[in-house]
């Protein structure tokens, strides 16, 4: 692959998609001149020690799009890597010209990419993004994300109840019997969260933890980096979030559906992945793990 401008296309909003994508961008930013991103600038202080160029995804709607293809084509872009898989990014990267377009071979865009690769949905999905690089000869070994630490640990286990969607939450009932067993005092307990899950901190603090404090959705991104890198270990369900923790070696405890557990879970020594059928004996026993890594 030669030398030139790449662009490294994400899912736009998607916190845990972009921490996985940081070992590919380091692979990139090895191997190219410069590297810029595609991604909502809400997503920038995930990148902020990163040396790369940014570009925010078009809006949807004709204009918008072919105003987007004009700026991508004064860039000069010589290779783009589409992380995300969707079928509109293959086609915006091909209408705007750039002459090498990367991307998992998914939702039937092949014909819109000059290097095609597999996907696999086994495999852990840091492996499959760096598939992009390795197809065209790049050298990537493999890697955790790695970002560094804020500040220093406070003494607080945060916790995470909510999440996107319902399913993706921890199991509440093993979580509360877990920190119950433990002893884990209120005082030491802080829940996180986005502004739509404020609601799911209240009601998991009024059935397992009254006194803890809650600092849901009073904080944007570049906050709530700051809130994580701080804590003594993190608890979460299938977010975001908890990538974000784990990147910046805060050890952490992750509930995931069995199915995505071995794709998308931590699997480090201070990081522990648990599927949504743990038991609290189970829960327990991690939590107690992650907290003596601090």
């Amino acid at each position: 692959m030669p030398v030139g401008r790449a662009l490294l296309v994400l899912k736009p909003r998607y916190i845990g998609d972009a921490v996985l994508s940081l070992p590919l961008l380091d692979c990139l930013l090895a191997a190219f001149d410069s590297v810029s991103i595609c991604a909502s600038e809400a997503l920038r202080p995930i990148f902020r020690d990163r040396s790369c160029g940014w570009l925010s995804p078009p809006e949807p709607g004709l204009a918008a799009v072919l105003r987007w293809r004009r700026l991508v084509a004064r860039e000069g872009f010589h290779s783009a890597f589409l992380a995300n898989r969707s079928f509109r990014s293959a086609l915006q990267v091909r209408l705007a010209g750039v002459p090498v377009r990367i991307g998992h071979r998914t939702e039937a865009r092949g014909t819109l990419l000059t290097v095609a690769v597999p996907y696999s949905s086994i495999r852990p999905e840091v492996e499959c993004l760096l598939d992009l690089a390795r197809a065209c000869g790049l050298e990537c070994s493999t890697a955790s994300p790695v970002l560094p630490r804020l500040e220093e640990p406070d003494g607080k286990l945060r916790v995470q109840p909510g999440a996107r969607h319902p399913w993706k939450r921890p199991p509440w009932s093993v979580l509360g019997e877990a920190l119950s067993r433990l002893r884990i005092a209120d005082s030491e307990l802080e829940l996180v969260g986005g502004p739509a899950e404020v609601e799911s901190c209240r009601s998991f603090a009024r059935q397992f933890c009254p006194g803890a404090s809650i600092v849901a959705g009073k904080t944007d991104l570049d906050g709530i980096r700051g809130v994580l890198s701080s804590s003594r270990a993190f608890v979460a369900g299938d977010t975001g979030l908890v990538h974000l923790a784990a990147a910046m070696g805060v050890p952490t405890l992750a509930f995931l559906s069995p199915r995505l557990a071995p794709k998308w879970g931590w699997h480090e020594p201070t990081n522990v992945t648990l599927t949504s059928e743990a038991s609290a004996d189970e829960a327990a026993e991690a939590l107690q793990r992650i907290l003596d890594a601090t």
